[in-house]
């Protein structure tokens, strides 16, 4: 099943990137008051994603979980699903130069979320073990 996952993880991300790309592009740049309020939103979970790389490289996964406890499953699940997107929001309203290419931004974001589900992959493989029984925290599912 996770196999099934995985194949599946390349279309949709592409798609995804593709549709966020196109709206932040041609949609979001024409709403001149959510510049801002996007660029501080994507830079704080940008910020996000790297102290937890930063944690992640310093304690492992399995220390990570074990000091956050069940919070760094809520900062993992921000990181994973909104991380591509602030990705796009950097590059597409960044103040000096901003990346108007809906298809590079498309491009990066696409690397960016594959890169981010092979991290999760790994990660709940980690925490929960491949069969989702033998993992050290299986049993706080």
């Amino acid at each position: 099943m996770e196999s099934c996952g995985m194949v599946l993880a390349f279309p949709v991300t592409a798609a995804a990137s593709l549709a966020y790309a196109a709206l932040a592009v041609f949609g979001l740049t024409r709403v001149p008051f959510a510049r801002r309020p996007l660029l501080i939103a994507s830079s704080v979970l940008l910020i996000l994603a790297a102290c937890e790389a930063i944690l992640l490289a310093t304690h492992g996964v399995v220390g990570a979980r074990a000091w956050l406890g069940p919070k760094f499953e809520t900062l993992h699940a921000l990181v994973f699903f909104f991380g591509p997107p602030a990705v796009a929001n950097a590059l597409v309203f960044a103040p000096r130069t901003p990346l108007r290419d809906w298809k590079l931004v498309a491009l990066v974001t696409f690397f960016v979320a594959i890169g981010f589900v092979f991290w999760n992959y790994d990660l709940q493989e980690t925490l929960y073990g491949p069969d989702r029984i033998s993992g050290p925290f299986s049993g706080d599912r």
